[in-house]
């Protein structure tokens, strides 16, 4: 059973937040000219500057990216697959998964 007091902040909290998040949008609008206000196409900024800065002198190597693919897919692999395979009962799968990780694990520490 759900206590009345967390209900009520609920709703509280269900009320304001769209209230305030659309008083604040309301009150940017009606700050300018009614034509400004309108205009969707107008962006905010008027002028636009493109700077192109290479990964190594802004601090992130190719190598980094690499490794950080391979967190994603083995991430993936161990809270995602893994667990989908479990409940479906593909044991081959969880165990070729498991595996993989292992590997990769035992790859990583052999290298650093």
């Amino acid at each position: 059973m759900i206590s009345p007091m967390a209900i009520m902040m609920g709703i509280i909290i269900g009320f304001l937040m769209p209230l305030i998040s659309n008083v604040l949008a309301v009150q940017k609008a009606l700050g300018k000219k009614i034509i400004e206000s309108l205009n969707i196409l107008k962006t905010a900024t008027n002028d636009i500057v493109i700077k192109i800065i290479k990964l190594e002198n802004f601090g992130i190597s190719l190598f980094e990216i690499g490794i950080a693919i391979i967190f994603v897919v083995m991430g993936t692999l161990t809270y995602l697959v893994v667990p989908a395979a479990f409940f479906y009962r593909n044991y081959d799968v969880v165990f070729l998964s498991l595996s993989s990780v292992l590997i990769g694990m035992i790859i990583g520490v052999s290298f650093f």
